[in-house]
């Protein structure tokens, strides 16, 4: 994650993603580290078919993808059932650059908009 160029109310100090194309979708594979240094790790395997499919690594979560168009998609994060996150990636022309929007509740339930903007690096 490029934190300078994404939003200002990131909690996160680092989000590294990768992303690989499988058979009619996407796995990923993420390490976070937050605000307080936890680190977290959590993969998921991916269909763009909008079924919930389980996150590994993260209890009781699932993920949903769905294409939007050829360099657009929509994954949807749910934990216990409920819908924490909505986030669209839009992939640049050139492949280098991907943005993320996402939405999200607070914890006061109000709708917090953050813009993650990664660079593409080579293994």
């Amino acid at each position: 994650m490029n934190l300078d160029k994404s939003s200002d109310n990131i909690p996160e100090k680092s989000w590294i993603v990768k992303v690989e194309a499988q058979d009619n979708g996407l796995k990923f594979a993420q390490d976070i580290v937050g605000s307080g240094g936890n680190n977290v790790h959590v993969e998921s395997s991916l269909k763009f078919d909008g079924k919930d499919y389980p996150l590994i690594g993260s209890p009781d979560g699932t993920q949903s993808l769905r294409r939007i168009n050829t360099n657009s998609y929509e994954v949807l994060t749910k934990y216990y059932g409920e819908e924490p996150a909505r986030v669209v990636v839009v992939i640049s022309a050139d492949g280098n650059t991907s943005t993320a929007t996402g939405k999200q509740k607070d914890s006061e339930g109000q709708e917090v908009t953050s813009i993650y903007v990664y660079d593409k690096q080579e293994d």
